[in-house]
């Protein structure tokens, strides 16, 4: 059979939001991420939350810590086409996205603003979740047992911490990483360490992640940036992996603000599943992203 050389392609969320706050300064709010077409995995992120002095604690359906706290080492524009976390893939498995990044049921605790007065501010938290195989359609609740005979959780601890520079420097910095270990079936440790430079409309970023599981080892490497002026946005970045699995995936792009949160971009992608350019391909996508 041939491949579609033309495509549509839609991705849409609606979020349910809830705020409240005490007389003693505590802050308490909630998400409900329902996307807005049929999915095995139809509510993402689904949590409640409260904020105060100590951070915040936070239960229920969410990214990990490593991901929430230590995202740090991408930039590009390229909304369609991302080199690392990309919707449309020239390859298979083209972009890895943030290691860390699902939203099975967890306990999180962190603080998003410790200042550190001239030095900038940090955020850190870490997380666990018993078993992180209980996102998608499987996302409910968990106890204290195994799902079925023979099946064992899948529990995480992740770690992420990040550091900013303070809004005054003369030029924009931030730097972090974090570490995730699962044990059960799938078992693995992942670290991610990355960061990003920026002066005036240019941004630069670079990462470096490890997965360690039952397989060989595999290290990844990220590279990108942009510059921005006006309502233009124009950047791109190359990823590629060696070890276990061994891939390239690079990416071009631009964006354009039409109005406040509706942004028009297009972007081409080159990828290389298998690092020899036996299986290698390439596309490229334009859309509206509308936000409100």
């Amino acid at each position: 059979s041939e491949d579609t050389e033309i495509g549509i392609i839609r991705d849409g969320e609606i979020h349910l939001k809830w705020r409240g706050s005490s007389d003693n300064g505590l802050t308490f709010d909630g998400r409900v991420a329902l996307e807005a077409s049929t999915t095995g995995d139809q509510i993402d992120e689904n949590w409640g939350r409260v904020q105060g002095a100590f951070g915040e604690l936070l239960i229920g359906g969410a990214d990990t810590a490593m991901n929430e706290y230590g995202d740090v080492g991408i930039v590009t524009p390229a909304l369609p086409l991302n080199y690392f976390d990309s919707d449309i893939s020239a390859v298979p498995g083209g972009g890895v996205g943030f290691m860390g990044k699902d939203d099975a049921l967890s306990i999180r605790l962190g603080n998003r603003n410790i200042g550190l007065g001239a030095a900038g501010t940090l955020k850190a938290g870490v997380s666990y979740q018993p078993n992180a195989d209980t996102d998608g359609s499987d996302d409910t609740n968990y106890g204290f047992a195994s799902r079925g005979p023979g099946l064992a959780p899948k529990d995480q601890i992740a770690l992420g911490a990040s550091w900013k520079a303070p809004k005054g420097a003369p030029f924009r910095a931030e730097i972090g990483g974090g570490y995730l270990t699962a044990d059960g079936p799938g078992a693995e440790d992942l670290y991610h360490a990355g960061i990003e430079l920026g002066f005036g409309g240019f941004d630069v970023a670079a990462l470096y992640e490890l997965e360690d599981g039952a397989g060989p080892d595999t290290d990844f490497y990220g590279l990108g940036a942009q510059y921005g002026t006006g309502p233009w946005t124009v950047g791109g970045g190359v990823l590629f992996s060696e070890g276990g699995e061994e891939r390239t995936v690079a990416t071009f792009g631009a964006s354009y603000a039409l109005a406040p949160g509706v942004t028009a971009a297009a972007a081409a992608e080159y990828g290389d599943l298998a690092g020899d350019g036996r299986d290698s391909g390439d596309g490229a996508a334009a859309t509206l992203h509308i936000e409100f």
